[in-house]
């Protein structure tokens, strides 16, 4: 069995009363916002994820509602990104890639999920402790790096060594 750390991370501000009142939570004014509670509350949110990782749960589960009052969440990726500064997601992936001893996260064949995990990686090469360094993510990167898809997308979007 698994244990994973959820949240919908709602607007904690919102007068409870409003989404009754008019039957619907997507179409309530912004005029009911406030931009410096939302950004303590969302800086919240993700440190309860840390500390979630941090306490020993098995995975934190990120959703996408497209922010309405009753969830913060923003686009995946980014969240993903922001989290990914904790050097204890790359070790997890790094155990798992050693787990399977398949040259992709998917086992032997090339999947959805490695152009994902690239992704990740890419954006952890200004941290202390870049994915690229790790035993099994380094050499995985590399491979990921070599395919000529990856090769001619990092070339059309005219992206700087390092890759990741």
């Amino acid at each position: 069995m698994h244990v994973s750390y959820f949240t919908e991370r709602p607007y904690r501000w919102l007068d409870e009363e409003l989404p009754l009142a008019s039957r619907s939570f997507f179409g309530i004014s912004n005029a009911h916002f406030d931009a410096q509670h939302a950004a303590d509350d969302y800086n919240a949110f993700l440190d309860e994820f840390v500390r979630a990782e941090e306490l020993g749960f098995d995975g934190v589960v990120l959703n996408e509602h497209h922010a309405n009052p009753y969830c913060l969440g923003n686009v995946m990726n980014i969240e993903a990104a922001i989290l990914a500064r904790t050097d204890a997601m790359f070790d997890q992936l790094d155990a798992e890639l050693a787990r399977t001893n398949g040259p992709w996260f998917s086992g032997a064949s090339y999947g959805a999920l490695d152009p994902y995990v690239l992704m990740l990686a890419r954006w952890s090469r200004g941290f202390k402790r870049p994915a690229r360094t790790l035993p099994h993510l380094g050499p995985y990167l590399q491979r990921v790096l070599a395919r000529p898809a990856t090769q001619r997308v990092f070339e059309r979007e005219e992206l700087a060594q390092p890759f990741v």
